[in-house]
């Protein structure tokens, strides 16, 4: 299970707007969130960029193919190994 918090760094500290319940202690993973907004332009030339790779990635594989079906399928052959 994982739990987002919003929170703030500062002088080496890890301060959490809102500590979430339950959680008494644990492993976490700490982001760094870009805090000067990109120009808008850059943003969807990024988006552009990334769906161009994605379809040259996925460019041979047929329209009628389904990926998620053949991921499901080997997963249940594994399964039948176990």
């Amino acid at each position: 299970m994982s739990i987002t918090c919003t929170g703030r760094f500062h002088n080496g500290v890890v301060e959490i707007d809102q500590l979430p319940g339950g959680v008494s202690t644990g492993p976490v993973l700490v982001t760094f969130l870009q805090t000067k907004p990109v120009a808008a332009g850059k943003k969807v030339s990024a988006r552009h960029d990334a769906l161009a790779a994605l379809r040259r990635l996925f460019a041979t594989v047929p329209a009628q193919r389904s990926l998620s079906d053949e991921l499901i399928a080997e997963r249940r052959v594994e399964a039948g190994r176990e």
